[in-house]
């Protein structure tokens, strides 16, 4: 998730400059560009990396099962950060630039409070799953904040905030 790290911040920068001067078509464009490229990062990061993941993870565990379930979470991260993570978390980088904070802020914790902390109890404590369930709790919390943040991108009510002069 670096690079989309570095996009996420690089996405304020630059849609914070054009929400500055007036542009804010070009502000949406270069956000969807930011989330796109993110995606391509992750993706090519991950691929990469997947021929590597046994060697690195037995660097810290010789513990067959421990082995085999962290081979599942991360192969199921490959797979889940392109697609949900750089729209859950790339886009609201650019949402805030723009001033729409409050949104951006409400959907985080609603989501993160009913999906990674509710849920990730329910799979966990009540019905006793195992630890590859943490992170389907997380990757729901990813979806969920995926399709609010892009239906608020696909829209224009993030750009209508008032810019200071």
């Amino acid at each position: 998730m670096i690079p989309g790290s570095a996009l996420a911040t690089s996405a304020t920068i630059i849609v914070g400059h054009l929400i500055g001067k007036r542009d804010p078509e070009q502000a949406k464009k270069m956000l969807k560009f930011q989330v796109r490229l993110s995606q391509i990062t992750i993706t090519l990061l991950g691929l990469l990396l997947l021929p590597f993941f046994r060697v690195i993870i037995s660097l810290y565990t010789k513990d067959v099962a421990t082995a085999s379930q962290t081979y599942q979470v991360l192969v199921s991260a490959i797979i889940a950060q392109p697609l949900l993570w750089s729209m859950a978390f790339v886009t609201p980088y650019g949402l805030r630039a723009a001033g729409d904070v409050r949104f951006t802020l409400s959907i985080a914790m609603l989501s993160m409070w009913t999906f990674r902390v509710l849920l990730g109890y329910l799979f966990i404590h009540v019905l006793h799953l195992g630890m590859i369930w943490i992170w389907v709790a997380m990757y729901a919390d990813w979806t969920f904040r995926a399709i609010m943040f892009r239906l608020r991108l696909n829209g224009n009510r993030w750009l209508q905030r008032k810019v200071i002069d």
